[in-house]
């Protein structure tokens, strides 16, 4: 109800909708605001980016980030549409507690420091990994939104397809080929100097 319409959702309807009077719902959520946040409240940290942290130097890193990137999109279909009604209130918000960063800077920030640890183990070819995690982050919020805002609802198949071949046309530029990483760093050495100016 609150996905569709919006912080101007009645509570009455809401309360029908849920098979209560609206008293029971306000004798469990005092005030609208109350209930509209517990109901669009945004879920902490994906486990996926969580444990990024433990993967390095762990199995396959193509397949490794093959995986994380479809538990990420997963994460986002759930993420979403709370978020995008939470927007609806006036004035907007965005929910950040205790001054914390906003959620798509910290994954972006925690997938970074994972390219950096596998790039220093010689997994990844020398880059500027922060710009391969706005890429990953970016294609996969840009694919959620988009089905969103369209109102389509991918199978996952689908959902697989795209991230495979998100990971595909990335790869080329990242994998660590020896006879390619020789070229790249005589070609574009500014760029693993550039990579420390990300680190945190």
């Amino acid at each position: 109800m609150l996905f569709r319409s919006g912080y101007h959702a009645s509570t009455s309807e809401i309360a029908r909708k849920a098979k209560i009077s609206e008293g029971s719902l306000f004798k469990h959520f005092p005030t609208k605001d109350e209930l509209f946040v517990a109901a669009t409240k945004i879920p902490p940290i994906p486990a996926c980016i969580d444990r990024l942290s433990y993967m390095v130097g762990v199995g396959d890193l193509r397949t490794n980030l093959s995986q994380t990137c479809i538990q990420f999109v997963e994460f986002l279909q759930v993420v979403v549409p709370p978020f995008m009604v939470s927007q609806g209130r006036k004035p907007p918000q965005f929910p950040l507690p205790n001054g914390e960063e906003p959620p798509p800077v910290r994954d972006r920030r925690l997938l970074t420091n994972y390219l950096r640890a596998e790039m220093e183990r010689g997994r990844l070819r020398p880059c500027v990994p922060e710009v391969v995690a706005y890429a990953l982050i970016g294609c996969l919020v840009s694919y959620v939104m988009d089905n969103f805002c369209l109102q389509l609802t991918p199978t996952r198949e689908e959902t697989l397809a795209f991230v495979e071949n998100l990971i595909a046309s990335l790869w080329d530029g990242i994998s660590p080929q020896e006879a390619q990483q020789d070229l790249y760093r005589s070609n574009i050495p500014h760029l693993c100097d550039a990579g420390e100016l990300t680190k945190n």
